[in-house]
């Protein structure tokens, strides 16, 4: 497994569903994943990267977090909407 989806990009191995941050060596110039986070399964995943994301939010005020969480939101139901289509499988 190798999906891109942004600023990240989801691997996997044989136990575990893994999140990787897209970085490029700074001597050679050569992108490069550098993993974050293993999972048993995308749920998780998905749960941590929007956590990430929020965590990551450069807010003042209630308001400007709950835009963002919006955003962040309507974000992870575009990039993983097909997820739920596969649970009915």
């Amino acid at each position: 497994m190798n999906i891109d989806i942004g600023d990240y990009v989801i691997t996997s191995d044989a136990l575990n569903i893994i999140l990787n941050d897209k970085m490029v060596n700074k001597k050679t110039g050569e992108p490069y994943l550098k993993a974050v986070g293993y999972y048993t399964n995308l749920d998780h995943l998905i749960i941590s990267l929007v956590n990430r994301k929020v965590k990551a939010a450069t807010v003042e005020s209630i308001k400007e977090l709950a835009d963002e969480i919006r955003k962040i939101n309507k974000w992870a139901t575009e990039t993983f909407s097909s997820v739920n289509k596969f649970r009915d499988i």
